[in-house]
């Protein structure tokens, strides 16, 4: 081996030595900076838990009920909404002056078809049978087989028309009458003198039957002047 490469390898060996040192060094004071850590951290948190005080179950204060409660008093809740509804569908109202937000609060109705039925009560003038329910539109026969025994007309219709001068708009807005009906009764008036509301008999072709739903609702208005 030549002096030249005596040098080299004197030199690389001297650097390898010198590195392994520095590496040694290192990892010792990151070793020890570690552990230094981990014990401040874990000193700074046990302080941090010993700002709380441990309280046992008994002293801790419950501001909701459990699971249990809840459910309890939910089963009393819904018994005590039962009774009443209950108690509601044993009496018998008047279908004539109950509204549409005591109706929808009645099982088997709800808010649709009590809007419905208060809607028909109003563009009818009132019901004079508690039958009338089963042409609101959208009850089921089984609803009002259901709902029936809970109404009763009172003193029934409250609202008449005039057959003898109401106009021909008037006459055509109340369901059993309409369009038809109403140019019926005109042109009745026309030609006759109305005595009587049954007098509307005779204008043909006004059946019995159409004539029993028009009588409820109508009434002379010059004639009993």
């Amino acid at each position: 081996m030549s002096a030249e490469q005596r040098v080299v390898s004197f030199v690389v060996l001297v650097s390898w030595l010198i590195w392994g040192g520095v590496m040694a060094y290192s990892w010792k004071n990151a070793t020890a900076r570690a552990h230094v850590y981990s014990e401040q951290m874990v000193s700074s948190f046990l302080a941090f838990l010993s700002e709380f005080p441990i309280e046992t179950v008994q002293d801790m204060p419950f501001e909701s009920l459990s699971r249990n409660q809840q459910k309890a008093n939910g089963t009393r809740d819904g018994s005590r909404v039962a009774q009443r509804a209950t108690e509601q569908i044993n009496r018998s109202y008047n279908l004539n002056e109950v509204d549409s937000v005591f109706l929808e609060s009645l099982p088997r109705i709800g808010p649709k078809l009590a809007g419905r039925i208060f809607r028909f009560r109003e563009l009818l003038g009132g019901f004079y049978s508690v039958e009338q329910l089963g042409e609101v539109w959208g009850i089921y026969p089984d609803q009002l087989e259901a709902i029936l025994p809970w109404f009763h007309p009172g003193d029934g219709v409250y609202q008449k028309l005039c057959a003898d001068s109401a106009s021909w708009d008037e006459l055509r807005r109340h369901p059993y009458i309409g369009f038809q009906g109403a140019r019926l009764i005109e042109r009745y008036r026309l030609q006759h003198q109305l005595n009587a509301v049954s007098d509307l008999l005779d204008a043909v072709p006004i059946s019995d039957s159409l004539y029993r739903c028009w009588e409820p609702y109508l009434r002379l208005c010059i004639s009993s002047q």
